[in-house]
């Protein structure tokens, strides 16, 4: 009897080696990859805010950030005020023309809002994904 040779194993090699193109050729850039946030390992996502005349600067922005991400958040006013991040429960004084900082690890993933106490501005949100 003669034997048959099976191509299961030349066809799941070709599977597998299909996989691994469209994997590699299917990865997205966002604004916190392009700018250099890879994880742990890379260098702080810095975010900058500015608040003159009641008015937010970036205005409505949401920054993405992944999930082990360093970030450093600076935010500089004309006033007086206190920074909210929201979820991470941190919160700085801030003093008119000079500007405070927020670091923190982005070790919670979801939507936060980053706020002023004082003036009741939503300045950012940070999407850490």
């Amino acid at each position: 009897m003669a034997r048959r040779r099976s191509r299961a194993i030349p066809l799941v090699a070709l599977a597998v080696g299909l996989f691994g193109v469209a994997a590699c050729s299917s990865a997205t850039s966002t604004p916190a990859a392009a700018a250099g946030a890879t994880g742990a390992g890379a260098g702080p996502v810095r975010i900058a805010v500015q608040i003159a005349h009641h008015k937010v600067s970036p205005a409505d922005a949401v920054h993405a950030v992944h999930l082990g991400d360093q970030v450093v958040l600076t935010v500089t006013s004309d006033a007086d005020d206190e920074v909210h991040l929201h979820g991470y429960d941190k919160e700085i004084e801030i003093a008119a023309g000079r500007p405070g900082t927020i670091d923190f690890t982005a070790n919670l993933p979801g939507i936060f809002e980053v706020e002023t106490h004082k003036s009741n501005l939503q300045l950012l949100q940070i999407e850490v994904k």
